[in-house]
């Protein structure tokens, strides 16, 4: 049987449903500075611009992480206050809880 697994005009379907996934991801952590950047296999997202980082494990290094790049091949900055909707409290771990809610 053929299933069209193959088939590369049926990529987009799969590429669809893994970014909204991955942007709905629930391993979200606050951080100040690159020295907290220590799980790679966490979205986190700065705690003074609210932009989302992920690492990168081709490149292995840490880069925005929005599901477009730009017209220089890097990814495009992901905001996760302009994802959510939600305006910070200014308390991290009260404001990652939120981020964490809103993406589930």
């Amino acid at each position: 049987m053929d299933y069209d697994l193959g088939n590369k005009n049926n990529i987009g379907y799969f590429k669809n449903a893994f970014n909204f996934a991955y942007l709905h991801s629930t391993r979200l952590k606050p951080y100040t500075s690159a020295t907290e950047l220590l799980d790679t296999s966490y979205q986190y997202w700065n705690t003074s611009t609210y932009n989302v980082v992920r690492y990168d494990h081709i490149t292995n290094n840490w880069v925005n992480a929005g599901i477009t790049k730009d017209s220089e091949d890097r990814y495009d900055a992901l905001n996760i206050c302009t994802q959510t909707g939600i305006t910070p409290s200014g308390n991290s771990t009260t404001d990652n809880a939120s981020f964490i809610a809103w993406r589930i």
